[in-house]
């Protein structure tokens, strides 16, 4: 679905096809009728998550230690940094999912250490 050349494709076809009164995708279902049962073609829009948490416990715990941590950074001079050490070890104990929240600071020192 996400090939380049079936982008390009779409992109070229009138709005008529792609909208159709309020339904979306019109062009698409139409085609995969054949293929996808109607359940699964008009169902409701869904959202689905990453395993953010478990990522951070893993693969990321290294990255995280070393951008979050590391003294060189400046990034703890703008947080009371106790704090940001007892989301972090809270959430490695697993006794809290403090996922989101980390990877915004996460995020927030990426950013300072290239910016400033």
């Amino acid at each position: 679905i996400l090939d380049h050349k079936l982008m390009e494709f779409v992109a070229r076809l009138p709005a008529s096809l792609k909208l159709k009164g309020n339904e979306s995708k019109y062009i698409f279902k139409k085609v995969n009728e054949p293929r996808l049962p109607r359940e699964i073609l008009y169902r409701k829009k869904q959202g689905f998550s990453i395993p953010l948490a478990a990522w951070l416990r893993g693969d990321l715990r290294d990255y995280v230690n070393d951008n979050l941590f590391a003294s060189r950074s400046g990034f703890s001079e703008l947080f009371d940094m106790d704090y940001v050490k007892g989301l972090w070890g809270r959430h490695l104990a697993g006794k809290e999912d403090n996922a989101t929240p980390l990877w915004g600071l996460l995020m927030f020192a990426l950013w300072w250490r290239r910016f400033y």
